[in-house]
């Protein structure tokens, strides 16, 4: 069943209900905000808008209609104008398409119809992408040979352990890009990953970097730090040049 939603008064509904049958689930209202809310809620599946055109109010419509484009649901637009100015502007406006009043049954069908079709083509293909995200975020690395697979697959497999990675290879090979796909395919990827160049930091100063200090701890400690471990919390912690390769702790 498909869920229209018609920005209208109450004297089209029946009409509407008697001409489109069964197949069809109608909700009228008149009020903006609400038609908003019904929107954002997902409730529908196509909102119907009739247009008077005639009216002065006309900008004021037609700022409604980009104000209600964002939330995703195909709109359609009945018009008694049939003027090109006016068809411009309702596609300027985010609508997905318009007829004359009164439409006949299978012109009414039809756009209705394929508004919905592409709907739910569009929503498809966004969880597609979705799933092409999450599936491989491993798309700052470069390289599409057999030895880059193995590596991204290797990368797939440690991601959800939880356990230390040891990341080896020389200097420019891109070890902090792998420990940042392995950050962002595992389960703490909405967590912080903290990266710290271990060979920048002196001898003398990386425990109060890693563990951080209370204001008056030791001479100098004027104020209270708070240490690379407690930023990266249950996220990801990449000491990079720590071993003369790298590590993440997880």
């Amino acid at each position: 069943m498909i869920r229209l939603l018609l920005y209208s008064d109450s004297s089209l509904q029946n009409v509407l209900a008697a001409t489109l049958g069964p197949d069809y689930s109608i909700v009228v209202e008149s009020n903006k905000s609400k038609v908003k809310q019904i929107l954002t809620a997902e409730e529908v599946d196509v909102v119907i808008v009739d247009l008077d055109t005639s009216c002065s109010s006309l900008p004021e419509q037609l700022s409604f209609l980009a104000e209600i484009k964002p939330l995703s649901v195909p709109i359609v637009v009945m018009t008694d104008d049939d003027r090109r100015s006016t068809a411009l502007q309702l596609v300027g406006h985010g609508v997905y398409d318009y007829f004359r009043k009164p439409p006949s049954l299978l012109e009414l069908k039809f756009v209705v119809g394929r508004a919905h079709e592409h709907a739910k083509l569009k929503q498809e293909l966004e969880k597609v992408k979705h799933k092409l995200r999450e599936g491989n975020r491993c798309d700052q690395l470069i390289g599409s040979s057999g030895r880059a697979q193995v590596v991204y697959d290797l990368i797939r497999r440690v991601a959800n352990l939880n356990a230390f990675v040891l990341i080896t290879g020389e200097s420019g090979t891109g070890k902090e890009l792998v420990a940042r796909a392995i950050h962002n395919l595992s389960q703490r990827s909405k967590l912080p990953f903290v990266p710290i160049s271990c060979g920048a930091i002196p001898e003398t100063l990386i425990e109060t970097e890693l563990f951080g200090h209370e204001k008056g701890a030791f001479t100098g400690a004027t104020g209270a730090r708070i240490g690379y471990m407690e930023q990266a919390a249950e996220g990801t912690l990449f000491l990079d040049e720590s071993v003369s390769s790298a590590s993440i702790l997880r």
